[in-house]
């Protein structure tokens, strides 16, 4: 995806609170030179000014890189299903979708009194994301027996799934695991 080939399936990574603005500066050089994508921003924490710094610091017009991302913002698990379901197959056939920190909407504690809907929930969009042509789905890791469970479902749905650790060239995906 970032150097402009559309790798089919669905991806899957997870690290730290910055994965979002990391795959955006990723990003960036595809953006800057005509790359559509669709961003999710199921956790609203789209990090756009980290956009246009990198595509300032490429020398691209950022104002352009950033036209170039369609926003979508579920502010709840349902919303996210039905968008996964209904709007996203159409723009997915058009370009490639990153859906960033889906996980946080299922762990609502307003869910809680409605747990097995919230799973059936999980599973329909689950199965949506997997459906739809290219799709990376970016997550903050969490040390929560729900977020592990939900993690460990989306990762077994994944053609592959990776973490962003830090190294000593800055932050870069690191074992990257191939499924089925």
């Amino acid at each position: 995806m970032l150097n402009g080939e559309r790798p089919l399936g669905l991806y899957a990574a997870c690290g730290p609170r910055y994965i979002g603005g990391w795959a955006l500066g990723a990003l960036a050089p595809a953006l800057s030179r005509g790359l559509e994508v669709c961003w999710v921003d199921a956790g609203n924490s789209f990090a756009a000014h980290h956009l246009a710094r990198t595509a300032k610091r490429l020398g691209a017009d950022p104002k352009a890189a950033l036209s170039r991302v369609l926003l979508a913002r579920p502010f709840t698990a349902f919303q996210l299903e039905a968008m996964v379901r209904e709007k996203l197959p159409d723009l997915a056939a058009r370009m490639p979708v990153v859906v960033a920190e889906p996980l946080a909407l299922f762990r609502d504690p307003d869910l809680s009194p409605r747990e097995k809907e919230a799973r059936r929930c999980f599973g329909r969009a689950l199965e949506a994301l997997a459906a739809l042509p290219t799709v990376l789905v970016l997550e903050v890791e969490r040390d929560e027996p729900l977020w592990r469970e939900y993690w460990r479902r989306l990762e077994g749905a994944a053609r592959a799934s990776a973490r962003l650790e830090s190294g000593k060239d800055g932050p870069g995906l690191k074992a990257l695991e191939r499924h089925g």
